[in-house]
C-alpha cells in the first residue's frame, strides 16, 4: 500500500471513466432490464454483485452523475420487485418462521440476497444522495399504498405483497426521513397513521411483522398527536399477544416494545401488564435462540423492578433452566466425535445458541442487582443461579466465564459478605482453574 502512494493513476482514471465505466454500467443496465422483462435469468449471487456494484457508484461524485438519471428506473424495477416477498418468502413466514425471521428481519446478513443489496442500494441512496432520492423514493412509496391499501384490513395477497415491499423501502429510509435536517421530520407521524398502524390487524402476518419491525425504527419521534401512542401501544400489545402463535410478529413486537419502554405513557399502561408481559418475553426466548429477546428482558427488568420483585426468583429459575437447556445443547456440540462431524450440512449454527445463553446470563444479573435492598431475596437468587455456575465450572465451558464471575461478585458486593453459596462457587472455580492448569 505505501508503494502505490507513490505513483499517481490519474491518466488510468481518467480511461477507466470515460471509456471502460459508461460501457460497463450501460451493460449492466441491459441485463437489468432483460431480468425484469423476465428475459434473462440471473442468479441470487449475480444480482448481489451487480446491485453491489452499483451502491459503490453512488458514492463517488463522478460515477454518480450517470446514475442519478436512472434512479427512478431502478427503485421501480429493481428495488421494489427484489423487496417484494416471494412464494419461498411467504411458504418459510409460514412453515419455518425462525428462517423467516433470521433472513427477512434483517437480524443476520446472508451475503449473497439480492433483496438485502437492494435494502443497501436504496439506503446508500437516500444517506448519500438525499438531495436528488428521497423525496421520489417516499412519492413512490406513498403512490404504490394509495392504489394497493383499499380498506387496509381485506386486501388481496397481490396487493399486501406491494404493501410489504413498500414498508421495507420505508424502513430503509425512515432513519433519513426522521434526521433533525429532514424536510419530511414533521410528515413521518402522518404517514404512519395514514398508512402504516392500520396494518396492525391485517389478516397477513408479515405486514402486522413489518407494522411492529417499523415501530422499533420510530420510538424516538416527538409524536404530536394525543392519540397515536396509545394506538402505537394497543398495536404491539396485540401482537405480542398475537392469538395464532405467530413467532416472527411477536418476536417483532417485543422489539417495537423495546423502543418505547423508556416512554411515560407506555410505562403508565404496561405496569397494570408486568407480569404476564415478561411471561410472555420468557416464553419468546425460550422458543427463538438469540440475545434479541434477553435484551428486551433485560431492559423490563431494570424499568420495571419494582413491579418483578414478588416474582424475582421465580423468574430467575425459569431464565437458569433456559440457559441450562442452552448450555447443555452447546457442550454436547463442542465434544461431538469426528463420525458426527461428516455430515457437516446437518450440523446446527450454534453461535445463536451462545449468544442467547449470554443474553439470559446477563439477564440474571440485571435480576440480581434489582434486589439489591433485599437481603433474603438476594440470598434466595443466588441459590436460583448455583445449578448454572456449577454446570458451567465443572465443564470448563471458559465462554461463560466472565458472567457466572460477574453474578458472584455482585452477590458479594450487594451481601456485604460471601455467602455459602459463593463459597462453593469460589471453590469450582478455583478447581476449574486447577484442571486448566494441569
Amino acid at each position: 500500500e505505501s508503494l502505490t502512494r507513490n505513483f499517481n493513476y490519474e491518466e488510468f482514471k481518467s480511461l477507466f471513466l470515460t471509456q471502460f465505466f459508461p460501457q460497463y454500467l450501460q451493460l449492466l443496465f441491459q441485463q437489468i432490464e432483460q431480468w425484469g422483462n423476465n428475459n434473462l435469468w440471473l442468479s441470487d449471487a449475480s444480482m448481489y454483485y451487480i446491485l453491489s456494484f452499483i451502491e459503490q457508484t453512488i458514492i463517488q461524485k463522478t460515477t454518480w452523475n450517470l446514475i442519478k438519471a436512472h434512479h427512478n428506473s431502478i427503485l421501480e424495477h429493481v428495488v421494489f420487485p427484489l423487496l417484494t416477498p416471494n412464494e419461498a418468502t411467504l411458504e418459510s413466514f409460514e412453515n419455518d418462521p425462525q428462517e423467516y425471521i433470521h433472513r427477512n428481519m434483517e437480524l443476520w446478513n446472508d451475503s449473497y440476497s439480492p433483496d438485502l443489496a437492494a435494502a443497501s442500494l436504496l439506503t446508500t441512496m437516500v444517506s448519500k444522495r438525499g438531495k436528488t432520492t428521497l423525496q421520489p423514493t417516499l412519492e413512490f412509496v406513498i403512490r404504490t399504498l394509495q392504489s394497493n391499501v383499499g380498506n387496509f384490513i381485506d386486501v388481496s395477497l397481490e396487493s399486501a405483497l406491494k404493501v410489504e415491499s413498500c414498508f421495507r423501502i420505508f424502513s430503509c429510509i425512515v432513519d433519513r426521513l426522521s434526521a433533525d435536517n429532514s424536510p419530511y421530520v414533521n410528515e413521518i407521524e402522518g404517514f404512519l397513521m395514514a398508512y402504516v398502524f392500520p396494518f396492525f390487524q391485517s389478516s397477513y402476518g408479515f405486514l402486522r411483522t413489518r407494522v411492529c419491525e417499523i415501530c422499533s425504527k420510530v420510538g424516538m419521534l416527538d409524536f404530536q398527536q394525543a392519540t397515536i401512542l396509545e394506538i402505537i401501544y394497543k398495536g404491539i400489545m396485540s401482537c405480542l399477544n398475537d392469538n395464532t402463535g405467530c413467532l416472527p410478529v411477536q418476536l417483532l413486537a417485543a422489539l417495537a416494545l423495546q423502543a418505547f419502554i423508556h416512554n411515560e405513557q407506555f410505562q403508565n399502561a404496561l405496569e397494570e401488564v408486568v407480569v404476564p408481559t415478561m411471561q410472555k418475553l420468557l416464553q419468546l426466548s425460550n422458543e427463538f435462540e438469540s440475545d434479541t429477546i434477553s435484551g428486551v428482558m433485560q431492559d423490563f427488568v431494570e424499568q420495571f423492578a419494582k413491579q418483578l420483585h414478588p416474582f424475582g426468583v421465580e423468574l430467575m429459575n425459569t431464565l437458569v433452566q433456559q440457559f441450562l437447556k442452552l448450555a447443555v445443547e452447546l457442550h454436547d456440540a463442542s465434544n461431538a466425535q469426528p463420525d458426527d462431524l461428516l455430515d457437516m450440512d446437518n450440523l446446527p449454527d450454534e453461535s445463536d445458541k451462545q449468544m442467547a445463553a449470554l443474553g439470559i446470563l446477563s439477564t440474571t444479573i440485571s435480576i440480581l442487582l434489582s434486589f439489591e435492598n433485599s437481603q433474603t431475596v438476594l440470598r434466595n437468587l443466588e441459590q436460583s443461579f448455583y445449578p448454572a455456575a456449577e454446570f458451567i465450572l465443572k465443564n470448563g465451558i471458559e465462554d461463560f466465564y466472565r458472567e457466572c464471575c460477574e453474578f458472584v461478585e455482585n452477590s458479594t458486593f450487594l451481601l456485604r459478605e460471601i455467602s455459602p453459596i459463593s463459597w462453593k462457587i469460589l471453590e469450582l472455580i478455583g478447581e476449574a482453574n486447577s484442571m486448566e492448569e494441569s
